[in-house]
């Protein structure tokens, strides 16, 4: 640009500090940017920005007063941008930059890194904004202007530079091939469908192990997981319970017949702490001629053998079916055992 002695020089640069990536600009009249200058314009590659949705990229913007004299200056933009974009978490049209351009002193530069970001849901959200809109518009423009402030209704304008915006779904997939297929960002368009079609696939894969695991499996799932470990399900336990009962299936198999067995099955099914379970079995021995001696662990008629006691200490809150805990006793103690069982409400 041509500047006569009575115009203030001052340098605008916009650059993008992406790798540079090759962009098919022929696809903007396909994807309905129409035969605007950007396509015109010989652009340099770093005046062209590729946008990922969901991801941030950003540019560098250098201002240098080469005047002789301080400027007080201000930047605007404008131009052809997506109604979601934002720039350094402000839309473009409420967008000020973020330095203070006021008396710049010469030779003087400002340098500001700028963040643009498009929300993840960019291509599921355009046919749903413009149902009149037959393909989505995919290239953009933003031009960056530099005025000089001035005491009167207008300012003059001192620099202008294009960048064009480029919005592509990120494709994984390149990676798994040779270097030349990212040449054009055709492939990386075109891998991508597939690639939105198997990830929901590969994410069930990767994690398949949280829906194998009872405590983070589907409900759905909780069925074939208890006929896994040949553990019936019990429509009077919540879905907590079975949760931890499924998870501890194979312990409890281990310990059946024990007291620790039964005061664990317990604990899941009350969510009692196990010092709040207590389960006692009969020491005392039945008075047998030539067997014994009469002492502090014998008794002359009365007590049980092989006999237990279980106490559960209840909050006053709880409910619980007593028919379901005499069930569990029965079927986690010794078959021999008898038992009795006390609930005391705290």
């Amino acid at each position: 640009m041509s500047l006569t002695p009575s115009t203030p020089s001052v340098t605008l640069t916009v650059s993008s500090l992406k790798p540079t990536e090759a962009v098919d600009l022929a696809g903007g009249e396909i994807s309905g940017l129409g035969r605007r200058d950007i396509v015109k314009s010989n652009l340099a590659q770093n005046d062209n920005l590729l946008l990922y949705p969901g991801q941030s990229s950003n540019v560098l913007v250098r201002i240098e007063n080469n005047w002789k004299s301080p400027l007080d200056l201000e930047l605007k933009l404008d131009g052809e941008f997506p109604d979601n974009l934002t720039v350094d978490g402000q839309f473009p049209q409420n967008w000020q930059f973020p330095d203070n351009l006021e008396n710049l002193q010469p030779e003087t530069e400002i340098q500001r890194r700028l963040a643009f970001w498009v929300p993840g849901d960019f291509f599921e959200n355009q046919l749903a904004v413009d149902r009149d809109r037959t393909r989505l518009q995919l290239n953009y423009s933003l031009e960056f202007r530099l005025y000089l402030k001035k005491a009167g209704p207008t300012a003059k304008q001192l620099g202008e530079q294009v960048l064009s915006l480029f919005i592509r779904p990120p494709s994984s997939y390149l990676n798994f091939l040779p270097a030349f297929y990212g040449e054009r960002d055709f492939m990386g368009r075109f891998l991508s469908i597939f690639e939105e079609a198997f990830d929901p696939i590969v994410q069930t894969t990767d994690t398949l192990w949280a829906y194998l695991d009872p405590l983070t499996a589907p409900k759905s799932l909780l069925p074939f997981i208890a006929k896994w470990v040949a553990w019936p399900l019990d429509p009077r336990w919540n879905e907590k319970q079975q949760r931890r009962l499924l998870r501890n299936a194979m312990k409890l198999y281990r310990w059946r017949g024990t007291r620790r067995g039964l005061r664990w099955l317990l604990a899941i099914y009350t969510g009692l702490d196990e010092r709040n379970i207590m389960i006692e079995d009969s020491s005392s021995q039945n008075f047998v001629v030539g067997g014994v001696w009469l002492g502090p662990d014998n008794a002359l008629g009365g007590g049980k053998s092989y006999h237990i006691k279980v106490l559960l200490r209840l909050q006053a809150d709880d409910r619980l079916s007593e028919d379901l805990i005499r069930e569990i006793i029965e079927r986690e103690k010794p078959a021999f055992c008898t038992y009795e069982l006390h609930i005391q409400t705290r």
